[in-house]
């Protein structure tokens, strides 16, 4: 069981993946069209090697088997990602001020200004506005 420092430790960092979680689900969609091509037999510009195990009914049925697996992978992952994603703006949801919830946004979700220009924004000194969100956080958990 993880304490009250770590989760928000954990929840700030899951914050901050989020863009990251969302790259890398469009390069899984963009596999998953590739794939898709691959099993409908669409002709692809790279052609791979297929190593077929001995007493395996065909080169075609075993490549469409391996295909399929792989699909079946990619989506897993994706509803991984897509639920990491989900959870984490659920709790972001659940602060209360609306305003406390825009300086939490601007500091781990979008991470484009600088702690002090957020804090200032705020009106908080940069120390005041991380003790803020500590408390924040903590309310939510």
């Amino acid at each position: 069981m993880l304490n009250k420092k770590e989760k928000s430790n954990q929840f700030k960092s899951d914050l901050r993946s989020i863009k990251r979680w969302r790259k890398e689900i469009e390069e899984i969609n963009y596999e998953l069209i590739k794939v898709a091509n691959d099993l409908l037999g669409v002709s692809s510009p790279v052609i791979k090697q297929i190593y077929v195990r001995e007493g395996s009914r065909s080169n075609t049925s075993s490549h469409k088997l391996i295909l399929m697996d792989q699909e079946q992978r990619l989506i897993n992952e994706r509803k991984r990602l897509r639920g990491n994603i989900d959870v984490t703006l659920l709790r972001l949801e659940r602060v209360k001020n609306e305003r406390d919830k825009q300086m939490i946004e601007e500091l781990y979700l979008n991470h484009r200004k600088k702690d002090e220009y957020v804090a200032n924004q705020y009106g908080y000194s940069k120390q005041g506005m991380y003790k803020k969100i500590e408390n924040i956080i903590n309310d939510i958990y």
